[in-house]
């Protein structure tokens, strides 16, 4: 009998267990969003994490791949850039964005970071997401008060408020009808979700994340570099684009057109709606303010937008269910 007792109370035990844990994981959507503060910024989905983060004169930039896998998170790095405004140099490291197999890539910096694998178990206490490595959290999700503090890379803090939430969709047929009523609408949700490029004879592929108001890339190739945060913002006479976080470099050396900018106060910059100027459309093309980009509508057709940029003509299309460039699906949410 008491054998038979101590059985059902270890039973019950597993089971409570296995139901937090299966509690904890179903809450991780609560992690989906756009997240920053004064020196962060991070876009995480189910799938991939992208964090901006400004210490001093250092600006990094991390794309993480994440996967569920034996009860457990598991975030690969697929890239990481280190750029130092002090000397204008850029340490990079990358993998393959798919299968994960790191890519060679000269001149990438005597301090080059490295591309970490972490697992993390996740808890679900008292209005909080934790997550956990080696019994230690590293991050701490408060759900109630929509904030995340993170540990960063030399182990503080930094606590970072949610700007924008994600949910995510299954894949689907985008809309292809266009119209003068609807032009704004479709240049919005076609550029929603995340997809990848990538040259099967080089060393190269891209990154894009697009979510209602933000929009994330990671470029690497092997002579150029370019990672960028930005809100977006549509309406039937075009676009307006505007970058809170640009960091760029070109040349085989890496030492040519530095670029590492990132907003003052990166988390009211990022966090404020755009407010379109009609009048600022210009029909010959994107015109910069400050950090706003005005690209004006330039023609339309079912399937197709147009829109000017300078010296340039930028094309917006929808994409449908089967695409393989797609690798996630973000839901529209009109504005």
């Amino acid at each position: 009998m008491k054998k038979i007792t101590m059985f059902l109370l270890f039973s019950i035990i597993l089971i409570n267990c296995s139901t937090e844990q299966k509690q904890a994981f179903e809450n991780f959507d609560q992690f989906y969003g756009v997240w920053a503060n004064e020196n962060c910024e991070m876009v995480r989905t189910d799938s991939y994490s992208l964090f901006f983060e400004r210490n001093g004169s250092v600006i990094t930039s991390t794309l993480q791949k994440v996967t569920l896998r034996d009860q457990n998170l598991h975030f690969n790095t697929r890239g990481i850039a280190v750029f130092d405004n002090d000397s204008n140099t850029v340490a990079l490291r990358a993998k393959d964005l798919e299968k994960g197999e790191e890519i060679i890539i000269e001149h990438r910096g005597e301090n080059a970071p490295p591309l970490e694998k972490r697992s993390f178990s996740l808890q679900n206490t008292s209005g909080k997401l934790l997550l956990i490595e080696n019994n230690e959290i590293i991050e701490e999700l408060n759900i109630k008060e929509k904030s995340l503090k993170i540990k960063i890379s030399n182990n503080q803090w930094e606590k970072l408020l949610l700007i924008e939430k994600l949910t995510m969709t299954d894949p689907y047929d985008m809309p292809e009808n266009v119209s003068t009523e609807n032009i704004g609408k479709r240049i919005q949700e076609w550029q929603l979700g995340a997809s990848k490029w990538r040259d099967p004879n080089g060393i190269y592929w891209n990154f894009h994340l697009g979510t209602n108001k933000h929009h994330y890339t990671f470029t690497v190739n092997k002579d150029f570099l370019y990672c960028r945060a930005a809100r977006i913002r549509s309406n039937n006479l075009g676009a307006v684009f505007a970058q809170n976080i640009r960091l760029v470099v070109r040349g085989e050396t890496r030492d040519q057109g530095y670029i590492g900018y990132m907003a003052k106060n990166n988390l009211k910059i990022s966090g404020a709606e755009i407010e379109i100027d009609n009048s600022m459309f210009n029909a010959m093309c994107g015109i910069a303010y400050d950090q706003d980009i005005y690209w004006s509508l330039n023609s339309f057709k079912d399937c197709e937008i147009q829109v000017n940029g300078c010296d340039q003509i930028y094309y917006r299309n929808p994409v449908g269910k089967d695409d393989d460039h797609m690798l996630e699906w973000i839901t529209y949410i009109p504005y």
